[in-house]
């Protein structure tokens, strides 16, 4: 087990002790992922295998992430190009075994992922899809603040491909 589990364990372990996080325990991360976490811990209870039962729900997460690199490569190109893009991300040795592991980067990256997926819906009206991605993309930002580089990093990419329209378009 890597050392980043067992301190996002004691984290949720707090919450599940009726401590508060910043209040009663320090931790440098956002506290969403341990919130949410916090039931299945109590579930489970004190025990030497909890770090096990904690990667259970990892593995639903990393689908989510496959899944949605299937979803965004098929956007952009077709069900191959998909179906392999999803296979060898899954296969990746250290995605695959980061992903597996107790830490809330895991489910900022799913919420990251889906937000993307959303993003690039074009059924959806623009307020309603861009309702839902600040949605998620919010509750990203309450599981790690590094979503605010992300999210920088997404609007001057966005307004990149704009003025590359614009340029385009232009000519």
């Amino acid at each position: 087990f890597d050392s980043d589990e067992q301190q996002h364990l004691h984290v949720t372990w707090g919450w599940t002790a009726g401590l508060v996080q910043y209040r009663d325990l320090f931790d440098n991360h956002a506290p969403l992922f341990h919130m949410l976490t916090a039931p299945l811990l109590a579930v489970v209870g004190e025990r030497s295998d909890v770090l096990l039962w904690m990667r259970v729900p990892m593995l639903v997460l990393f689908g989510v992430v496959v899944w949605a690199t299937y979803s965004i490569a098929r956007r952009l190109y077709d069900d191959r190009v998909a179906a392999w893009s999803a296979l060898l991300l899954a296969l990746f040795p250290s995605f695959f075994l980061k992903s597996l592991e107790f830490r809330n980067d895991n489910l900022c990256t799913a919420l990251w992922m889906l937000a993307l997926v959303v993003l690039m819906q074009t059924r959806w009206g623009e307020r309603r899809r861009m309702f839902v991605v600040g949605l998620i993309l919010g509750c990203a930002l309450a599981v790690s603040l590094k979503t605010t580089l992300l999210v920088a990093t997404l609007v001057m990419a966005g307004a990149i491909a704009l003025w590359g329209r614009g340029l385009r378009t232009h000519s």
